[in-house]
């Protein structure tokens, strides 16, 4: 699978909508990626979060439940 740019979302419990951009070549791998990018800035989702993927080229959106990325890691 190639690397596409990526934009994950979610809106956070005080309706704060935050984004972050990262290069994935899977849906999860890009999940992980901005987690990790969202707790650097301390605005991490919390486990009933919904993250929105948008994959660029061809442009595609996908919304993960914080739940299933859990059940992806381990």
């Amino acid at each position: 699978m190639p690397v596409r740019a990526c934009t994950v979302s979610f809106t956070g419990h005080d309706g704060i909508r935050h984004s972050v951009n990262v290069q994935a070549e899977t849906l999860y791998e890009g999940v992980a990626l901005a987690v990790r990018a969202f707790r650097e800035h301390d605005c991490t989702p919390g486990p009933a979060s919904q993250l929105e993927v948008e994959a660029k080229s061809p442009s595609v959106t996908h919304t993960v439940s914080m739940k299933k990325v859990q059940e992806w890691l381990a």
